[in-house]
């Protein structure tokens, strides 16, 4: 099966109950209470993973790094802050307008039946599909690991190009690799932060554990790479550990 035509990705930290708590009501209550309303078609809850090794990836301080010479600036989505993502395929382009929106919760017991939104800082918003990278054929179930490759590029045309004609072909070769959506942002629903990228892929892993090995160098050696990513205005990369989907095959 296809993705829905599109994206709910939604930051949080929760900063007035702990992460455990924060983590249960999700899992147990939120994720699949936005999938059986309707919202979502599926839904996965993630939480940051920065265990890799990658050239590419945003550091945990540091708003600049390096690729073979090229100098990167990182969009300020620091790895350490709203460690907890969530990602619903949706049909509707503004959920926030929609009937089933209204079906869902608002408030919570695991919260002493307080209301959830003031309980957390949030980053929402809603991406339309643009490209389904699928070469295996791949089954829709959800994936181990993801990265979030957020960019805001010099040329559109250019970033376009990169992606479709080069850079996913030599990301199949990787070890641990599945496959990749791009989107283009449509809605900054709340929380995402002035300049914000319009552009974001999101790859998905069986594992991360070959972004050191010679497949990925041989991908981020392209002197294309040098120029989609070193001319970019902003670029962001994080990896994600997934705790529980809804929705999906088995």
């Amino acid at each position: 099966m296809a993705p829905s035509k599109y994206l709910i990705r939604t930051l949080s930290k929760p900063t007035k109950v702990d992460e455990s708590l924060w983590e249960k009501w999700y899992t147990e209550e939120h994720t699949p209470d936005a999938v059986n309303s309707g919202v979502g078609d599926r839904g996965a809850f993630f939480r940051a993973h920065n265990e890799f090794s990658l050239q590419t990836k945003t550091p945990l301080e540091s708003g600049e790094t390096k690729l073979h010479g090229a100098q990167l600036s990182h969009f300020n989505e620091l790895p350490a802050d709203k460690t907890f993502c969530a990602v619903y395929q949706t049909k509707f382009e503004n959920y926030t307008e929609s009937e089933e929106i209204k079906k869902t919760a608002k408030t919570s017991e695991m919260f002493g039946g307080k209301e959830f939104f003031p309980l957390a800082e949030w980053d929402v918003r809603v991406y339309e599909l643009i490209q389904d990278y699928n070469p295996d054929n791949l089954p829709d179930t959800a994936p181990p690991f993801t990265l979030h490759v957020q960019n805001e590029p010099a040329s559109d045309a250019d970033y376009h190009d990169f992606y479709e004609n080069e850079h996913l072909d030599l990301l199949h070769k990787v070890p641990g690799y599945r496959r990749s959506q791009r989107y283009k942002l449509v809605h900054n629903i709340m929380g995402a932060p002035e300049g914000t990228p319009r552009f974001l892929v999101i790859h998905e892993w069986d594992h991360l554990d070959a972004l050191d090995g010679p497949e990925l160098r041989a991908a981020d050696s392209s002197p294309n790479v040098h120029r989609v990513f070193g001319t970019a205005k902003a670029v962001n990369v994080r990896g994600f550990r997934k705790v529980y989907d809804q929705g999906y095959e088995e």
